[in-house]
């Protein structure tokens, strides 16, 4: 029973979130070189986190085992609340904030090796307790959220959808216990048997946050952190204690980190038999005491006592004897009501239960969610002030402690206003009446209280009447009659005086009766309980001084540094080995990491150039993408570059130095970079649907498409880039379109290297659209007899508008497409006809075509063809074009001529010199015409 008892005070930290649903543990890894580094390898890859949890349990792992075989926990059993940003899929992860569920069943299973003792974790007879108020106070949970490589947020408590934690009052939400007695191994010794026999921490509702800001900054200015959230401050850390990496990256973190935490109140709890006990021995004591001042009093009272200086008042008239009684029952029970409490409110004792508090808030001027970081819930100073406080309850003056136990007892026993207490005392007058010859003529028995006597009480021979108003009035028995009642009056006044005096003090005794008794008190009953309790209760406070409030630690890792800030963090000796070797117990944690990188404008400005630059007409998407090392960093398809940003031209501003886009906005967007990583921006120009025939064949291995130039410029001028690291210069921005073309000129991309100095990354860019051209060969072939002169060719590219003569047979550089208009160019060619005017025929020889033609004023013209006929897109060469006019002379045969000098000219005789000789001559005819 007892072990149930006390063990359920340190289950109190756990079992509160735990049935709030929000304690989850989260994954586990060995302890390495310090307690704090169980992530180093966990977040070997991640670039931001966000850890929240009610217990961090990683701390604890090596001590914990689960089920009947008492088997250590796996780090797939201790999967907590938290959020990683490693893999690059945008510029952020596109996932929702992780919040905290939470399997009761299995931490139920837990048990905590803590050397010579185990303790299950939760449960009955567990380490931990929690109860869960009935106050509606917001959404109890565990929050963890890593959006982007730059931002991270975790939180615990009563925190918002966003992260944010609400303020709670004291008591509101998840509150603790912490069991001081189980962590002692004190359960089962004399000291939780008769001293102390339950000691635990009570906690109010905890809860802790931290956020790394996604800090859209050149400079670094204040963090301007969220109400209740402070900036971090790496100074106040002790570098032995709560830093653990390469100083000089551990210190870039000053300033960037906003934490907070809270605990809405703290009170030690000490439920003590031995001061319990205090209220019985107490009573007993004081019973016992009390008689002997009753007895004392009556002594004093005697005839041959104080009594004898009324001789002049009484003698020779009356005769008096006195008897006081005190009310011990009415004394005694006023112990029990109302506990001690301290003048400063620190410590109350409350001696009908035995239960000692301490409010260790009052220890800490700004209360305790205002700590600064690693601060002892409680100093030895402190500790001593605890001890000294309940000290100065039990027995200081009640001037020194106007609310300690004396001060209580001289209240009780001196009563308020001369009633109650001391004043309650009753005292009986026997008065005999003297008469001559016989001892009392009249005897007449008196009963005041000593209040009454004092206050101005009146008589009354109701015996009833007084008791109702002891203070108000006295009794008297029989009537002593008119003469007797000033001396009565004057006897009741004096004995009332004296008796006031023997118990609080005169000048000859200034402690009376009364200073003695409270001596007597502290000698036979607070001095031994104190000297038993004291020495417990330094034991019991010890681990006290091992909690820190508002626990801070920073760690290095792989790609950062993780800082965590925990409520309050318990430290316990591991029983079982040495002193140094401390186990930590965190409530109420949360971490962050993230990066803390360079805000750049990338700044695009895009123009296009060339015969064809009207032939895209949409807008440009560039890609974005930057590494560190080898692990990408920053990957963003950037907003589509729209047709109304583009520019015509580029200007270079000699006085400036730079380039300035004409007749266009530019575009800028800007990202969040680490110095040195390198970033590649790709062009994706999207000309699927583009008339790429008309493009000049480009590059080392020609292709029809567009290419892109990257410019900048430098202390000697422009720049071209070509791809990721040719680079050439040039004075005249024109010579661009002559420049030779390669492959990688093509490649639509350039990579920079993010400078240390500098807040903006220009990228100059220009897009070349260079219309294709063609040679056109015109020929011309006679069948029949050759003319004399030349033929005559002329060509049109604008509809016959224009003629212009063909030149040695040439049409030279004909663009494919028109650059305003983007329709194909058609070209229409014609022949001078000569005489005798030939039958003239048109043909593309390849791929062979014949074309219809028209003859009117003089010429033949062909139908018009387009320059670009015969190609496509996948066209890698321009071969010229060939035009073929056949020209058909008639031809006229003078057989007579042909005809041997035989002086046969008849048809007799060609018949007979036969017919194929004759067809022969006169193709040889034909052929020596047109020679």
């Amino acid at each position: 029973m007892f072990r149930a008892k006390i063990t359920r005070c340190i289950a109190t930290v756990l079992s509160v979130f735990l049935i709030a649903g929000i304690v989850t543990p989260t994954v586990s890894q060995a302890q390495t070189s310090s307690p704090y580094d169980p992530l180093s390898t966990y977040l070997d890859d991640a670039y931001s986190y966000g850890y929240g949890g009610l217990l961090d349990l990683r701390l604890l792992n090596q001590h914990l085992r689960i089920g009947p075989d008492n088997r250590a926990l796996t780090v797939a059993e201790l999967n907590g609340v938290n959020q990683l940003w490693e893999a690059l899929e945008d510029d952020t992860n596109n996932e929702e904030p992780n919040t905290s569920s939470i399997n009761l069943g299995l931490l139920e299973l837990i048990n905590v090796n803590l050397g010579q003792i185990s303790l299950p974790l939760l449960g009955d007879g567990g380490l931990l307790q929690f109860v869960l108020n009935d106050a509606q106070v917001g959404v109890l949970r565990e929050f963890a959220h890593a959006p982007s490589v730059n931002h991270a947020i975790g939180a615990v408590g009563v925190v918002s959808d966003s992260g944010g934690l609400e303020v709670t009052q004291p008591g509101e939400g998840a509150n603790a216990e912490i069991n001081i007695l189980s962590l002692l191994d004190l359960q089962s010794t004399i000291i939780a048997d008769t001293v102390i026999d339950e000691a635990h921490l009570s906690l109010g509702a905890l809860s802790a946050g931290a956020i790394k800001p996604d800090q859209n900054l050149n400079e670094l200015p204040a963090l301007n952190c969220a109400a209740n959230y402070t900036e971090f401050d790496y100074n106040k850390l002790d570098p032995s204690e709560d830093l653990f990496g390469t100083p000089s990256v551990l210190e870039q973190e000053d300033g960037r980190i906003c934490s907070s935490y809270q605990i809405a109140d703290a009170e030690l709890v000490i439920s003590a038999p031995l001061v319990g006990g205090l209220v019985t021995e107490l009573g007993s004591t004081l019973r016992t005491l009390l008689g002997g001042v009753e007895n004392t009093l009556n002594l004093l009272l005697g005839s041959d006592g104080v009594l004898e200086v009324l001789g002049p008042v009484l003698d020779p008239i009356l005769s008096v004897t006195a008897e006081a009684s005190i009310d011990e029952d009415t004394i005694v029970n006023s112990l029990l009501i109302d506990p001690l409490t301290s003048s400063d409110e620190l410590v109350t004792i409350d001696l009908g239960t035995g239960l000692i508090k301490v409010d260790l808030e009052k220890l800490h001027t700004d209360g305790l969610s205002n700590l600064e970081p690693n601060t002892s819930l409680l100093t030895a100073a402190q500790l001593a002030k605890i001890t000294d406080t309940v000290t100065n309850l039990l027995t200081a003056s009640a001037v020194e402690e106007p609310n300690g136990l004396n001060a209580k007892l001289d209240k009780i026993l001196r009563g308020e206003n001369k009633q109650g207490g001391l004043y309650a005392t009753e005292l009986t007058l026997d008065v005999c009446v003297l008469g001559v010859l016989v001892d009392c003529l009249l005897e007449v028995e008196l009963i005041a209280t000593l209040g009454g006597l004092l206050t101005g009480a009146t008589g009354t021979t109701d015996i009833d009447e007084y008791r109702n108003d002891p203070y108000g009035k006295y009794y008297r028995s029989g009537a002593l009659g008119l003469i007797l009642g000033p001396v009565v009056a004057t006897l009741l006044s004096t004995v009332g005086g004296i008796v006031e005096g023997l118990l609080f003090g005169n000048d000859d005794n200034p402690s009376g009766l009364l200073g003695g008794l409270l001596g007597d008190l502290q000698t036979a009953v607070i001095s031994p309980l104190l000297s038993t309790l004291n020495p417990a209760l330094v034991l019991v406070l010890d681990p006290i001084a091992n909690i820190i409030i508002n626990r801070q630690t920073l760690v290095e890792v792989e790609h950062g540094t993780v800082f965590t800030v925990s409520a309050l963090e318990v430290n316990i000796l591991d029983l079982g080995t040495s002193a140094s070797d401390v186990i930590h117990l965190p409530l109420a944690t949360a971490s962050v990491m993230a990066q803390h990188w360079k805000p750049f404008e990338i700044q695009l400005n895009v123009a296009k150039q060339g015969d064809g630059r009207n032939l895209h007409s949409g807008g440009f998407t560039y890609d974005l993408q930057c590494v560190d090392g080898t692990t990408p960093v920053f990957e963003s398809e950037l907003v589509e570059y729209t047709s109304n940003k583009v520019g015509e031209r580029f200007e270079y501003s000699s006085a400036q130095n730079q380039l300035q886009l004409v007749g266009a906005t530019g575009l800028t967007s800007t990202a969040l970079l680490p110095a040195g990583s390198e970033c590649q921006l790709m062009a994706n120009p999207s000309l699927a649907t583009e008339k790429f025939s008309a493009l000049q064949p480009t590059g080392t291995t020609p292709t029809r498409t567009p290419y892109t130039y990257f410019l900048d410029t430098s202390d000697q001028g422009l720049q071209v880039s070509a791809g990721e690291s040719l680079w050439e210069t040039i004075t005249d921005l024109d010579s661009l379109s002559s420049y030779s073309v390669e492959d990688a000129w093509k490649q639509h991309s350039i990579t920079i290297t993010v400078p240390e100095q500098g807040d903006k990354i220009p990228f100059n860019i220009v897009h070349s659209y260079d219309i294709d051209t063609r040679n056109i060969e015109v020929v011309a072939t006679t069948d029949g007899v050759a003319p004399t002169d030349p033929y005559v060719f002329e060509y049109s590219i604008d509809s016959g508008a224009t003629w212009t003569p063909v030149v040695d047979n040439l049409i030279s550089n004909v663009p494919f497409i028109d650059g305003t208009s983007l329709e194909p160019i058609q070209v229409l060619v014609r022949e001078q006809l000569p005489t005798p005017v030939p039958d003239v025929s048109w043909m593309i020889a390849d791929p062979e075509t014949q074309l219809d033609s028209t003859v009117e004023n003089g010429y033949s013209t062909a139908k018009q063809f387009a320059a670009g006929y015969g190609l496509d897109a996948d066209s890698s060469t321009t071969p010229n074009l060939q035009l073929v006019a056949a020209n058909g002379v008639p031809v006229e045969i003078n057989f007579e001529a042909m005809l041997p000098k035989t002086g046969q000219t008849t048809l007799v005789w060609v018949i007979g010199l036969g017919l194929l000789t004759a067809l022969g001559a006169v193709i040889m005819y034909v052929r020596s015409r047109k020679q």
